[in-house]
């Protein structure tokens, strides 16, 4: 079923941004003692001196308000369709609390008509998850951006960049 499959995805999920999340506070720990003090830009424009420990963790706020967006429709599509059978429900005796408990739903869904005729919880859980691959997105356009002769921020292991075929000098995040 759907909603299973889309419960376990999103809790996947959950736990890749709590694993993410624990990572910007530990880089975050490394830079507060000494502080490091970066350039803060707008409009690609250096603005004022910011700390990277701040800048740490004003990704780690982004990306719990995305998790919290996952929470809130993981707890939505958590309700059981089972025994709602075509359209209206189904003759045949069911236990659908019980039927809800063992598949780890909170419960089963109040509407046979709406368990069968909604998709509006793929719909939601499509949405918080683009909003955190666009907070992903701008995390790795920041790192990539500050990583240039232009920003001189920092460097990225040879590992992790390419270099042009045809400039030997120009290393690419």
């Amino acid at each position: 079923d759907l909603r299973l499959w889309l419960r376990a995805e999103l809790t996947a999920a959950l736990a890749e941004q709590k694993a993410l999340r624990q990572s910007l506070v530990r880089e975050a720990q490394k830079y507060l003692e000494p502080p490091l003090i970066l350039p803060g830009y707008t409009h690609l424009q250096r603005a004022m001196p910011v700390l990277l420990s701040h800048w740490f963790l004003a990704y780690y706020e982004m990306i719990s308000r995305d998790a919290g967006r996952v929470q809130d429709a993981l707890a939505r599509l958590n309700e059981s369709p089972l025994g709602a059978a075509a359209l209206a429900g189904t003759g045949f005796p069911t236990a659908r609390q019980a039927t809800a408990k063992s598949l780890g739903f909170a419960r089963p869904m109040r509407s046979s008509m709406a368990a069968v005729g909604s998709r509006d919880f793929v719909l939601e859980a499509l949405s918080a998850l683009t909003s955190g691959q666009i907070t992903l997105s701008r995390l790795a356009e920041e790192i990539i951006l500050y990583t240039t002769l232009e920003f001189c921020c920092a460097t990225l292991p040879d590992a992790f960049s390419t270099g042009s075929s045809i400039m030997p000098q120009k290393k690419n995040a």
